[in-house]
């Protein structure tokens, strides 16, 4: 998911703010949120300071998207953020105040309420008439509607979105062509999804960026068609990046892909070690996992983007 940041526009001349806010805003871009967070914390700092409501909401707005993607957000920043949106000071913070309410609720697989500030999130964007906007609340929008097993819809969200984010964004644009090659993989449109799957791993290593999304979804793809060493190749690159990164649920579905890549191959042996680290670190209690695992298919079991 998108993490969402916006500067402050308000005529309040702090360039201690302004320099913190634009680094921590770099920082987030680059993946680097923990040191983000200090950063967008001391702006809120400055911000509350300044007299300005409108520069303390925005402020606000950019930590809130950081502590949410950390799983750091206290119990009361929804009720924080809800109060902006209810008292419409200004119009973009309103679509960051909806926008990271859905994803607080995402996270917490709520997804009625997600679902309910992500089309709040997107239609302010339309009314702000802001292209990038538009394009990443689709985003939001269209991995919900995935969630919910709502593929032809979320597609549609996806294409439109697409079209809506600028060129300059390469790393936003890039995840959003793999969340379409996931959506038309399991449409069964299999040279659709390897044509967006390979643009976007293309286009993230010319920008120097190094994202399992991509290399996960193409190992979903080469087992559907029965491509078990691709899907092995593709697998073991998705995993280092998730366990370097720190993703536990990414590194969760590696396993179950890679266990049946190496299935696939007639590598029994591979495939009970992946599923038994699977089930040593994610399954503690079910002894029986591996085994289970190597006599069904795994690829109806996992949900990529759920």
């Amino acid at each position: 998911m998108m993490s969402e940041i916006h500067g402050s526009d308000v005529g309040v001349d702090i360039q201690s703010y302004s320099r913190l806010r634009d680094l921590a805003t770099q920082q987030t871009r680059d993946g680097l949120l923990d040191q983000a967070r200090s950063g967008f914390a001391a702006a809120l700092a400055i911000a509350e300071r300044s007299g300005s409501a409108a520069l303390v909401d925005r402020a606000f707005c950019n930590l809130a998207g950081v502590e949410i993607e950390l799983g750091g957000a206290p119990e009361t920043m929804p009720a924080s953020l809800r109060q902006i949106l209810v008292e419409n000071r200004d119009s973009e913070c309103c679509r960051l105040a909806a926008y990271h309410l859905s994803r607080y609720y995402e996270l917490r697989k709520q997804g009625k309420k997600a679902l309910f500030y992500a089309r709040i999130a997107k239609e302010r964007s339309r009314l702000l008439d802001h292209s990038y906007w538009l394009g990443s609340s689709g985003n939001q929008v269209a991995m919900l509607l995935l969630s919910e097993s709502r593929l032809d819809e979320a597609s549609r969200e996806l294409e439109v979105a697409l079209g809506h984010v600028p060129e300059d964004e390469g790393v936003a644009k890039a995840l959003m062509m793999e969340n379409l090659a996931y959506c038309r993989f399991l449409q069964g449109r299999m040279n659709d999804g390897f044509r967006l799957c390979f643009q976007s791993l293309r286009q993230l290593r010319k920008l120097g960026r190094r994202w399992w999304h991509p290399e996960l979804t193409l190992t979903y793809g080469y087992l559907q068609i029965n491509r078990g060493g691709r899907a092995l190749r593709h697998g073991r690159s998705a995993l280092a990046s998730a366990e370097a990164a720190g993703e536990v649920q990414a590194v969760k579905n590696a396993l179950f892909l890679l266990g049946e890549a190496a299935n696939q191959v007639g590598d029994a042996e591979t495939a009970y070690d992946y599923f038994a680290r699977l089930q040593r670190e994610h399954y503690p209690d079910q002894p029986f996992l591996p085994s289970f695992l190597l006599a069904v298919d795994v690829t109806g079991l996992v949900n990529l983007k759920a």
